[in-house]
């Protein structure tokens, strides 16, 4: 058997996501038909269903089929608003020296997110929503196509998942465009920590999203970079424009300027001006939207020039 690394980038940052088993194609044909034959049959107990999908959790071609056993099981409901959903997928990562699955069920526009763990426990849930079927379909989105960009996980150690959430079509691997909510998940509701919309111009052609130590500090940052190719048309960040730093004292992002900031519209939390919604609310566009236009005035460029403020 040989490991492969699946690296991911579409944040601009290079993760090892998953050591993932490529098994003979004839061996997965195999454990196919075995969890076909249970499920057919209906043979299976929950634990046992739970054990047989175990060997799909090594085998990328077969992550599908730990959607399947999520909801037959009872762990993630595979219903929207009492409505059976059309899709059911899955991915699975790691996450602190342990495996953990994402599994979506949706139908095109509302998605139903559940992070499980290896005994397929639920971790954290969260519900989002687009009216860009384009998204949706959309293949390239690394980590799980059908809700976000970055992996979930405990960024700043707070015993809390987050992640970022993008609500545009993705037009290359890298490249940054539109709006994104980066999301701390809570049990029983989540707390919006930063949105923005980015709009890139002919003076910014390309800027691209990656997490990154900027102050060594020992907690990441959000930095916004622009994009350049080399020799060998491999798109690299260059120096960074806008450095959100995490400040641990006040739990919330920090806007640091250094660059023109025109084509970048956002809004932090801070501890005056929190945003909490509960769990089972949709977070779509319009909640960027509005936490957009609660920040007031657009950043300004070096010029004093107001950046777009459609």
């Amino acid at each position: 058997m040989k490991r492969t690394h699946r690296k991911v980038e579409d944040t601009g940052q290079v993760i090892d996501v998953q050591r993932s088993i490529r098994w003979p194609a004839r061996l997965r044909l195999l454990l196919f038909m075995i969890w076909m034959t249970f499920g057919v049959f209906q043979l299976g107990t929950q634990s046992l269903d739970h054990r047989l999908a175990r060997w799909c959790w090594s085998v990328s071609n077969l992550w599908n089929t730990v959607a399947k056993v999520a909801v037959q099981s009872g762990a993630v409901d595979g219903h929207i608003d009492g409505e059976r959903a059309t899709v059911q997928h899955a991915s699975v990562h790691s996450l602190a020296n342990s495996r953990y699955a994402i599994v979506t069920v949706s139908d095109w526009q509302r998605s139903e997110i559940s992070i499980l763990d290896w005994d397929y426990r639920v971790m954290g849930r969260f519900r989002r929503r687009t009216e860009d079927a384009t998204m949706v379909k959309q293949k390239w989105r690394g980590f799980q196509p059908l809700t976000h960009l970055w992996p979930v996980y405990d960024a700043h150690s707070a015993g809390r998942l987050e992640t970022l959430i993008g609500f545009a079509p993705i037009h290359s691997a890298k490249v940054a465009l539109g709006r994104y909510a980066y999301v701390a998940l809570g049990s029983e509701q989540h707390e919006l920590l930063f949105v923005c919309d980015i709009d890139t111009g002919p003076r910014i052609p390309a800027v691209l999203i990656g997490i990154d130590d900027n102050n060594n500090d020992r907690y990441e940052d959000i930095v916004v970079q622009e994009v350049t190719k080399t020799d060998k048309r491999k798109m690299v960040g260059k120096k960074p424009l806008v450095v959100f730093e995490w400040d641990e004292m006040q739990k919330c992002f920090v806007p640091k300027v250094s660059q023109e900031t025109s084509f970048i519209r956002y809004w932090c939390s801070s501890p005056s001006d929190r945003e909490y919604v509960p769990i089972d609310t949709w977070i779509d566009k319009t909640m960027v939207d509005r936490l957009l236009n609660k920040a007031g005035t657009p950043v300004l460029n070096k010029a004093g020039t107001p950046g777009r403020s459609d």
